[in-house]
């Protein structure tokens, strides 16, 4: 079935001069639409969360005449509505407005004077009255932005422990704010930690829940849709996105987060990654409409180039969305305060066709590759023994580290771990997870750090792996071993000269050491790199300066023993370029999007799709499909690319 790409704008500029607005509604719908949707901020940029209500029922009358006009030029019209809880920031605190409800307060103790606790019911009582009137409005959908939210909202931390939620928890067994927070700091008390973080989703979804039932009073038809944030923000209130999209009924979904800008373009890497994870957890009636966030606020529209911009938008396909909501098109002032977008809009109309047959392609199909092993209960999960709970940021529970090379250089990962065909133990991941979490992570292959393998150790898993770990040094090399997976590279080295070396000692016989660290002033090498049958550990430097001929080629052979759907093969072994693939696929038909993350131009390499497959294509930006004669060497099907721009993309479509 075809499918459109849907393009929406999270605001454009001054809507209510009338002049300005329908200039900008001309720009996107001449010589070729580049918008069907548009999401109007009532209150922004504000971030106080009292906003007079005789005062949103006049902003909400500048809303009708825009949205009157919008849909002259046929388009479906929303509002943004922002903030929700507010954010004790600073530029907040003048704004004239005192907050008459009652205010969050952080596990330190700390009031945030600009910051309402959700369940005041003050609060609660003011925004059932606030979405009425943007439901009377007649807005086609409301979004509730991603600041619906526990964390990151400027400088009170973690809250929220104000009386009446500390008292709602656990029908109200601890006395004080201070009881509670020393019995979630003890070690050993993981399932109440669990509990707080359920409880502080269930507090967020009663927001939504007032919001949904509010609106339903005015017209039930006018859905209220959610915008989300990734892993790497919060996992502090477990299951959110779940519950608040239940309690919201939702049929929308934008996955936010990260603030992605070029100057260090391969962060794409993780802004994509943190999209798919929050799309992993969207219910089934909210998949048709999932928006990327494009979040480069504060809108300074020159600060991301609009190729990348458009790169981007073809991984979010691969990553579950089937739109882009814009987020960096103000007006620029002056007597043409829309000339810049010009070559960004031609850019879109240009690049529509690939987003159209892409999506239409890639529709249902799993996402495919290693697993990279998270856990939305993160938070829940950590270690407090030295440092307490509330400290969320700890490197050693990061998913993220992988991002730097892997998929640069051909690994295909995903964030689902239903139809992955491997997983990778990053850290203290391992930490978070139940015993029958681990054993059903060793149903398939596993790759894991020596960090992984200290944790799995401490859980007594350690021997899933083959060996022990028996000691780290700082200031070794990896020599490759003579092993097959290491084809003709035996003995050449590799230095990360800011890792330390785990050192490995095999348990049994069956172990195979792919790798070695030689120790100075001995005549010993102890192993480094280990791969016990579908077990790997790879003790050294996993995720940093692996760009050597030697290790890519030992990196791609492990993950074709491992079943690796999609393998990228160099046409000459020596010449390896940095092009990233996205994997989506099932019995019928398999789709590879391929993005050139160096800034040379890739050389002559191989896609090499698992099985055997008689059709194939090439789909190029311009949106021309070319059709390709695979080759099927009796594993893989072949089809060769013979070069890619840097930052450029491509798609390879195998099957029906």
């Amino acid at each position: 079935m075809d499918k459109a790409y849907k393009i929406v704008w999270r605001g454009c500029g001054d809507y209510t001069d009338r002049a300005y607005f329908e200039s900008f509604l001309q720009s996107v719908t001449q010589g070729g639409r580049v918008l069907e949707e548009l999401n109007l901020p009532i209150c922004e940029p504000a971030t106080h969360p009292y906003f007079p209500l005789d005062a949103l029922r006049s902003a909400c009358g500048g809303f009708q005449e825009a949205a009157a006009l919008a849909r002259r030029y046929g388009m479906r019209v929303g509002i943004n509505q922002w903030p929700a809880f507010g954010a004790e920031e600073v530029y907040a605190a003048d704004d004239g407005h005192e907050m008459p409800f009652g205010p969050m307060v952080g596990y330190d103790g700390r009031i945030a004077r600009r910051l309402a606790c959700p369940t005041s019911p003050e609060f609660l009582a003011y925004t059932r009255e606030k979405f009425k009137i943007y439901a009377g409005a007649g807005p086609d959908f409301i979004w509730i932005d991603d600041d619906c939210r526990f964390t990151h909202l400027g400088t009170v931390q973690y809250p929220c422990f104000c009386p009446r939620c500390v008292a709602g928890f656990e029908g109200g067994r601890f006395a004080s704010r201070e009881a509670l927070v020393d019995a979630l700091n003890q070690p050993e008390n993981s399932a109440l930690r669990r509990k707080w973080s359920e409880y502080g989703a269930q507090r967020l979804a009663e927001y939504c829940k007032t919001a949904r039932e509010a609106v339903e009073e005015i017209n039930p038809a006018i859905d209220v849709n959610l915008m989300t944030v990734g892993y790497s923000h919060t996992t502090f209130s477990g299951d959110y996105i779940e519950k608040c999209m239940a309690a919201a009924k939702s049929r929308a979904g934008r996955p936010g987060h990260g603030f992605y800008w070029d100057e260090e373009p391969r962060k794409m890497i993780d802004k994509i990654m943190e999209v798919a994870r929050q799309v992993q957890r969207y219910p089934a009636q909210v998949l048709p409409d999932v928006q990327l966030e494009e979040d480069s606020c504060p809108r300074t529209p020159l600060n991301m180039a609009a190729n990348i911009r458009v790169v981007l938008a073809a991984l979010s396909i691969w990553a579950g969305c089937n739109g882009i909501a814009m987020n960096h098109l103000p007006g620029a002032g002056g007597s043409r305060p829309l000339a810049y977008s010009h070559y960004e809009f031609d850019l879109w109309r240009h690049r529509r066709a690939f987003m159209d047959q892409y999506l239409s392609f890639s529709e249902g199909l799993p996402a495919l590759g290693i697993w990279v092993a998270d856990n939305e209960f993160m938070a829940a999960g950590m270690d407090t023994k030295e440092k307490g709970w509330f400290h969320e940021d700890d490197p050693d529970y990061s998913v993220e580290k992988v991002n730097k090379e892997w998929p640069c250089f051909g690994s295909a990962i995903s964030a689902d771990p239903a139809h992955a065909y491997a997983t990778l133990l990053q850290g203290k991941v391992v930490d978070t997870y139940s015993d029958e979490q681990i054993d059903e992570i060793f149903q398939k292959p596993v790759l894991l750090d020596g960090m992984a393998l200290e944790a799995l150790e401490k859980r007594g898993f350690g021997g899933r792996t083959g060996v022990r770990l028996a000691g780290r040094r700082l200031g070794l090399v990896e020599k490759m071993a003579n092993a097959a997976v290491n084809e003709d590279f035996s003995g050449v080295t590799r230095t990360g000269i800011f890792h330390p070396t785990y050192l490995l000692e095999p348990l049994n016989s069956r172990v195979e050491i792919l790798c070695t660290s030689p120790i100075p002033g001995a005549a010993e090498e102890r192993p480094c790199v280990t791969r016990y049958g579908h077990v790997t550990v790879l003790g050294y430097s996993p995720y940093q300066f692996t760009g050597t001929v030697a290790k890519q080629t030992q990196l791609r052979n492990l993950l074709r023993a491992d079943g690796a759907p999609v393998l990228l093969e160099p046409v000459d072994p020596y010449e390896i370029s940095r092009v990233s693939p996205w994997v989506r696929g099932n019995g019928n038909r398999v789709s590879v999007l391929l993005v050139n993350t160096g800034f040379d131009p890739a050389l002559p390499f191989e896609v090499c799709i698992r099985g055997s497959w008689t059709q194939a294509s090439l789909l190029l930006p311009t949106g021309e499909r070319r059709p390709v004669a695979p080759v099927y060497d009796g594993s893989f099907t072949r089809v060769r690319v013979e070069g890619l721009a840097p930052w450029d993309f491509l798609a390879v479509l195998a099957g029906e």
